[in-house]
């Protein structure tokens, strides 16, 4: 249990994933690790609790984007969302401030309104080449020894295996999923001053409780949120 309590903002909803059901698991997840969470299931309560206070980590854990592919026809009505003004500063701001983010699972489909994201999250899902099979078991391979990652062996997990996504050469791939091929699966890297941590796993309890998972998960939050590397190795 960690001995400081930071707030944290979980922008969460959306297309395909049973959000309403897995964002207070996750929330329930990270607790020990000393985090009082604020849930928001809409990108407009996002952007107003962003205005009405200040949050020590934003984790975008959502599906909200602008389906403007005609794939997405029947669902458009319901699903689809573009991020406002105000969203996008409310981010701009926390991280201006130095306060981290925490990218989880879907974020990179996100916001594909808003060009600077994809800098943001240090990466972003090609619409022409990105993509995952249905969730099963895969194996996640740790990669160096980042306090994040600081004694992880590698573990199974059922989770949707992304795919091909656009990754900028800037960020420090601290973890893969392997298959016939090895696709980067967490990273990190810096926005000035504020600490930002992608990963792509997260689709259901299954992933999100998973023994391994959860220890990588709260020190993804931590380490965002500008933990010291003892308090980060320290978490489980």
């Amino acid at each position: 249990m960690s001995g400081t309590t930071r707030r944290q903002l979980i922008i969460s909803g959306g297309w395909a994933h049973p959000f309403e059901r897995t964002t207070p698991f996750l929330a329930d997840v990270l607790r020990p690790a000393g985090f009082e969470s604020v849930i928001a299931d809409d990108l407009d309560e996002a952007a107003a609790a962003l205005a009405d206070g200040q949050f020590d980590l934003i984790t975008v854990y959502a599906c909200w984007f602008g389906m403007s592919d005609k794939r997405y026809d029947a669902v458009r009505s319901e699903w689809a969302r573009t991020s406002s003004a105000e969203l996008r500063d409310g981010i701009a701001a926390h991280l201006d401030a130095g306060r981290g983010v925490l990218a989880l699972h879907t974020a990179p489909i996100c916001f594909d309104d808003w060009d600077k994201w994809p800098g943001i999250v240090g990466g972003g899902w090609n619409w022409q080449r990105s993509w995952h099979p249905q969730p099963a078991e895969m194996s996640v391979e740790p990669d160096g020894d980042h306090p994040i990652v600081h004694g992880i062996h590698p573990f199974n997990v059922v989770d949707e295996r992304y795919t091909d996504l656009d990754v900028s050469p800037d960020v420090d791939v601290i973890a893969w999923t392997v298959a016939d091929d090895r696709q980067a699966a967490i990273w990190t890297h810096s926005v000035g001053a504020a600490r930002v941590v992608y990963d792509s796993l997260g689709h259901d309890e299954r992933s999100l409780g998973h023994t391994d998972h959860v220890t990588v998960l709260r020190r993804c939050a931590l380490w965002a949120a500008g933990a010291t590397d003892a308090e980060v190795t320290a978490s489980r």
